[in-house]
């Protein structure tokens, strides 16, 4: 090998790394997860998701509040135009 031994101990290191983090990484989700759960996250994400927010936690509008902030009556409201 053209690295010599010194490669080979970096080599070693980054795959034992790798190796560690590939196991910690999906239990800390895990752990997250329950976490949760136990203090009813999931159920808030759920309960604004059917009132209407978006990812980000903002309340989206209603057709009829959209069409009064762009000035615009309901025929004008078409895709082709």
């Amino acid at each position: 090998m053209a690295f010599g031994p010194l490669g080979r101990v970096i080599a070693q290191v980054a795959v034992a790394g790798f190796a560690v983090l590939a196991r910690a990484i999906p239990a800390a989700y895990g752990a997250a997860l329950a976490n949760a759960r136990k203090s009813g996250a999931d159920k808030a994400a759920e309960e604004a998701a059917r009132k209407g927010a978006s990812f980000l936690g903002k309340a989206r509008i209603s057709r009829d509040e959209a069409l009064n902030v762009l000035n615009l009556t309901e025929g004008e409201a078409t895709a082709e135009a």
